[in-house]
């Protein structure tokens, strides 16, 4: 079990817009092994709370809009894996399911003209995820021992991959939608590091 607090920050200086992020967050995570049979599944809830600015700045006109409002996160995830060893060379091809959540709720700007409206929106996406992990170890020449290992993956996203959401002016009532950025449906993902036992500071990635 896990829990914490992040805060975050995000400035579009071309768009002189900002974002202020803070997050609390709470997780699991849990496995069992079944001789080579390796079983691993956590979930994570996040409660966010999100405020922005913006200027809307044409010839002619200047605005500012802010907006105060909340959001609540969540993912949960099972894999299984089998383990098999070869030598020194351990091998683990690997099985998984994921669920990403975020419902995020409704809002007004504060501002002028140019301030917007949002209707609360709910998107979810799934991945499916089939690979296999590699490490291993070596002794090197001043006698400490070396663990590389490496991951590679294919990861297919279905569902929701885009997110979509509708605005409206809250001047005129005029409504329009927007589209997130696609997540592509198909993807390789790939992970590489070592590892020393002496301590902490010895570990790395790259």
């Amino acid at each position: 079990m896990v829990g914490g607090y992040t805060n975050a920050s995000a400035n579009v200086s071309a768009r002189a817009s900002s974002a202020h992020i803070d997050t609390a967050y709470f997780a699991g995570y849990g496995g069992a092994s079944f001789g080579a049979l390796n079983f691993r599944s956590g979930a994570a809830v996040a409660w966010h709370t999100i405020g922005t600015s913006r200027s809307i700045i044409f010839p002619g006109f200047f605005e500012q809009a802010s907006a105060r409002y909340s959001a609540i996160s969540g993912q949960v995830f099972g894999e299984v894996g089998y383990g098999m060893s070869f030598g020194s060379v351990a091998i683990e091809p690997f099985a998984g399911l994921a669920w990403v959540y975020l419902n995020t709720e409704s809002f007004n700007e504060t501002g002028g003209v140019g301030a917007l409206g949002a209707s609360s929106t709910q998107n979810d996406v799934n991945y499916s995820t089939l690979g296999a992990r590699w490490a291993s170890n070596y002794l090197i020449p001043n006698g400490m021992m070396l663990m590389p290992r490496a991951s590679l993956a294919w990861q297919h996203a279905f569902g929701t991959v885009t997110a979509t959401g509708a605005l409206t002016f809250q001047n005129t009532g005029a409504p329009f939608g927007i589209l997130g950025v696609s997540d592509r449906a198909r993807r390789r993902a790939r992970r590489s590091g070592w590892r020393s036992p002496v301590g902490p500071a010895d570990e790395g990635r790259r």
